[in-house]
């Protein structure tokens, strides 16, 4: 099964504080996805969060470039659901 090899902010559980309002967000995965259904798999939650998803072209690592920087009082949770598969199904 693919997993998440790292990802910028750091993958953690807890809160990740001061995190610049307009950085883009970058998640490498172990292998090549399936982008429509890792796509649809990504979230952000807690406040608005407009982002374009672009992927390199070996399908493994995805930037959520931003459209709008983020609000400095707001908590975002950025989560990525079971849903992202490999290319391989």
């Amino acid at each position: 099964f693919p997993y998440i090899v790292s990802s910028d902010p750091p993958k953690n559980e807890s809160v990740n504080l001061n995190w610049p309002i307009n950085k883009n967000i970058t998640i490498t995965f172990s292998e090549p996805m399936d982008e429509a259904k890792a796509n649809s798999a990504i979230s952000i939650s807690g406040g608005p969060a407009v982002f374009i998803k672009s992927w390199n072209l070996e399908s493994t690592i995805v930037t959520l470039t931003l459209q709008n920087p983020l609000s400095k009082s707001t908590l975002y949770t950025l989560k990525v659901s079971t849903a992202a598969t490999n290319k391989k199904g």
